[in-house]
């Protein structure tokens, strides 16, 4: 077996947290920036070096010490911003597979031992994109998405519980959140053991892990716990699927107004919401008694549709 052990997370900074405690397994820079040439020096792989001379020749000392400035006030920044780090690399968003460019470095993933290979961070988004056959291990971080949009985390976890379910001869394996806070010593051994490396060092102050709600999004990261990736995929695509639905919208023929799949069941349902839609229909002028309800002619998507003439000759507004 060989390919690379990944580190994967929802939230960047949760796999930032591992990644930071295995540095020296890790492919990929913690503080990319702090390894770019500063701003008046000679970057060789952007700029030739009659490039560099022209765009530094004619600086004027005071314009130099604001670069100089600048430049430094960026690199700090960037470190705070991201306490445990960036490792991103060119497999994190966009997965690994073949691509012609980057055929020396795939070789050597395929024919560097597994119990030498790369650490590497991937989002979810990269781990449903890419090929199985360049990952040898996963190792999935389980925590709450608090303050991170659902709705992207229900989509890209049910893309990754898709893969997963797919391609389940890939090793898997879950550190829950809380594991790391409550648990440190039994995570670090975890990890050297299904990594395969060294010293494993949690750095201090490490983001808390709120307590979750009980909710359909900690459904699914109970799911995630216990490697049931079946139903939290399931779990993710109802989901989203119940969202969708109270997304739609359309335009009643009978009130030539935006209406929803929530306000046409209550018209079907409630006489005196649909007297209040006939008055708003009066005051528009529209001939409702000879226009179809679309929500019978097909926007119901648990029943059966009829025509706009049955819908027009049974009209239930009458």
């Amino acid at each position: 077996m060989s390919g690379i052990r990944v580190i994967t997370a929802f939230d960047g900074q949760d796999a930032g947290v591992v990644l930071s405690a295995m540095e020296p397994y890790v492919y990929g820079k913690k503080y990319p920036l702090l390894d770019k040439p500063s701003v008046l020096d000679w970057d060789k792989d952007r700029e030739t070096k009659g490039e560099y001379f022209l765009r530094t020749v004619d600086i004027s000392e005071e314009t130099r010490k604001n670069l100089e400035v600048s430049d430094s006030a960026e690199k700090e920044n960037h470190v705070k911003s991201k306490p445990f780090g960036y490792w991103d690399t060119e497999f994190t968003q966009s997965g690994i597979r073949y691509k012609l460019d980057m055929h020396e470095t795939l070789v050597k993933i395929k024919e560097t031992p597994f119990n030498k290979n790369l650490v590497a961070k991937m989002t979810y988004h990269g781990v449903s994109h890419s090929e199985p056959s360049y990952i040898y291990k996963i190792i999935l971080i389980v925590k709450y998405p608090h303050g991170k949009k659902e709705r992207e985390f229900l989509e890209q976890t049910r893309d990754l519980c898709k893969w997963l379910i797919l391609n389940d001869n890939v090793d898997v394996h879950i550190i829950n959140y809380g594991d790391i806070i409550n648990s440190q010593e039994v995570v670090t051994k975890h990890l050297q053991t299904i990594l395969g490396v060294g010293g494993v060092f949690f750095l201090d102050d490490l983001p808390e892990d709120k307590p979750s709600p009980d909710n359909v999004i900690e459904r699914v990261c109970q799911c995630l716990r216990t490697k049931n990736f079946e139903e939290a995929y399931e779990v993710c695509f109802s989901e989203l699927e119940q969202r969708n639905r109270a997304q739609r919208s359309w335009k009643c023929h009978r009130t030539d107004k935006k209406t929803t799949e929530e306000q046409c069941k209550l018209c079907v349902g409630n006489k005196e919401f649909r007297e209040t839609l006939k008055k708003r229909a009066v005051n528009s002028n529209v001939d409702w008694m000879h226009k179809p309800c679309l929500f019978e002619c097909g926007k119901d998507i648990d029943g059966d549709p009829i025509t706009f003439e049955t819908s027009i000759k049974n009209n239930f507004w009458v």
